[in-house]
């Protein structure tokens, strides 16, 4: 077992409002991750698999990279409940099980930089 660290914050310069976890730790089987950047279609989904080496899924890190369009992004196929803007960014917990991710962008395709940790 091996802990991993992750950091996230958010800030709010509009209201002054801040929040930071620090060093959220992450107990893990071993330090795997899968790193990537991808290109992901408009049109047709996107389907990134994890690489094997990651037994059990435990949070993934997805930014968008484009400027202008936005990627709609799921946990299954067709079924995209999260949009991720041009430049935005989205930490979050996934189940163990999780095995991929489903991605389909607006009007042209765009590259998204994907990383998941291993539980």
């Amino acid at each position: 077992m091996s802990a991993v660290l992750i950091t996230a914050a958010i800030t709010n310069s509009t209201v002054d409002f801040k929040r930071r976890t620090d060093n959220l730790a992450v107990t893990t089987a071993s330090g795997n991750i899968d790193y990537r950047i991808v290109s992901v279609a408009s049109g047709s989904e996107t389907t990134f698999t994890f690489d094997t080496n990651i037994g059990n899924a435990g949070y993934a890190y997805v930014k968008n990279l484009d400027g202008t369009n936005y990627v709609d992004l799921g946990f299954a196929t067709t079924v995209y409940p999260l949009r991720l803007k041009a430049g935005q960014v989205a930490l979050f917990p996934i189940t163990p099980a999780q095995s991929a991710l489903y991605m389909l962008a607006n009007t042209a395709a765009c590259r998204v930089e994907i990383m998941v940790h291993e539980a």
